[in-house]
């Protein structure tokens, strides 16, 4: 089958990921896979093999050159972006991005409708999935009806938190927007989420987990690690608001107390970095909070870790947690929309925490639990033996992926 893949952009976050895990996967499988995307300067990961890559722009859908993707100059320009002028402009404009991006839309919007018939009149694609459902999304309609029934809208999180956001700024209503479409959703969550507006009651719903190769995981987990960080719990995420690492540090100052030999390593960059940075100093925790940054291949330090926390106020199916259970690393995580409570079922209520309560308590919970996880030292093959990761192994996904439009 030939499938294409629309999205914002393959910046260094775990959506972009999950796209290019499955991108690689299917491939293997034998099928042909392409990306479009709206921007190439933030281009933070390698392309796997086989895959072709697209700018979406006013006038054509053209080839990115592999000398924009990934690989060392990927990680120069993103270090220059993260001390430039323009980035930090940027970041303040973002609550007006999506507004932004109406009106280019609104001004050039035959020309973009243009060139995506142009080129798809040169690529005959059995299977369209656009995840992208933040910017621009006035194209879900011009889209749907170009591909008919080949399109599908792919949710990375949690419906209620996507359509509640200030910049989810739209000309249409929900049910124009994704009425027509095809939707899927990345964990059960986002599709109960989905079935509760019923301007969506007459569109095709279906769940498909993030296609995991836990081979694989595991085999890059073995990379060495230059640096020696000693014992530490792990978190991996941008570094948003959303993500709510600020939990995580006021939870490790209570939980440092207990095991004061004992570091929190946070991967990952975001607009909140100098704020987190902040309450770090003030929490007197400088030498034992670890900014990391930007890992293009965590799962080495996943490895290495004592625990994983999360602490996000929604999420979609977080592949982080997936990927620290299958490498027998233990998780702890906020009770949140969507994916944490589906993954950790097997575990029980033990390992989530209600965000249900005031935020004092949630910072306990996360201590207290974490803390408890910490004494009880367990083995790694009873926590990969515990998680019923065969949900989502790649043979099982993938069959999903090959049913749609058959």
């Amino acid at each position: 089958m030939n499938y294409l893949f629309i999205n914002n952009a393959l910046s260094g976050t775990g959506g972009s990921r999950v796209i290019l895990n499955l991108a690689a996967i299917l491939i293997d499988f034998g099928h042909k896979v392409s990306i479009v995307i709206d921007r190439d300067d933030n281009i933070d990961y390698e392309i796997p093999v086989g895959v072709d890559v697209y700018l979406w722009g006013v006038d054509e859908v053209s080839p990115i050159s592999a000398d924009r993707v990934g690989g060392e100059y990927s990680n120069e320009r993103r270090k220059y972006r993260q001390v430039s002028l323009i980035k930090n402009i940027k970041q303040a404009l973002r609550p007006f991005k999506a507004k932004f991006v109406f009106i280019k839309e609104m001004l050039f919007n035959s020309r973009y409708e243009a060139s995506m018939t142009s080129f798809y009149s040169k690529n005959k694609f059995d299977v369209v999935v656009n995840s992208n459902v933040y910017i621009g999304l006035d194209r879900h309609i011009f889209l749907s009806r170009l591909f008919s029934e080949k399109y599908y809208v792919n949710f990375h999180n949690s419906p209620k938190e996507i359509f509640s956001r200030r910049d989810f700024f739209v000309r249409s209503s929900i049910g124009e927007l994704f009425g027509r479409s095809k939707l899927l959703g990345v964990s059960q969550g986002i599709i109960d989420e989905l079935n509760q507006y019923r301007e969506l009651d007459g569109a095709q719903k279906t769940a498909i987990y993030n296609v995991f190769d836990f081979s694989l995981i595991k085999g890059r987990s073995e990379e060495k690690v230059t640096e020696f960080l000693g014992d530490y719990i792990i978190s991996v995420s941008s570094l948003t608001q959303r993500k709510r690492v600020e939990r995580l540090i006021y939870s490790f100052e209570i939980i440092s107390k207990s095991h004061p030999n004992l570091k929190l390593l946070i991967l990952g960059d975001g607009e909140l970095k100098s704020s987190l940075q902040n309450i770090v100093e003030e929490c007197s925790l400088k030498d034992k909070v670890v900014f990391y940054g930007f890992c293009s291949n965590p799962y080495p330090l996943i490895a290495s870790a004592r625990l994983l926390m999360l602490a996000s106020d929604s999420e979609g199916l977080p592949t982080v947690i997936i990927e620290a259970l299958s490498l027998g690393i233990p998780v702890i995580s906020t009770n949140c929309p969507t994916g944490p409570e589906e993954i950790l079922a097997p575990w029980g209520n033990d390992y989530l925490i209600s965000l249900h309560q005031p935020e004092s308590a949630i910072v306990s919970e996360l201590a207290e639990k974490a803390n408890r996880v910490l004494e009880s030292d367990y083995d790694r093959e009873y926590v990969i033996k515990n998680s019923q990761l065969e949900r989502f192994e790649r043979d099982r996904v993938i069959a999903k992926w090959e049913s749609l439009n058959v």
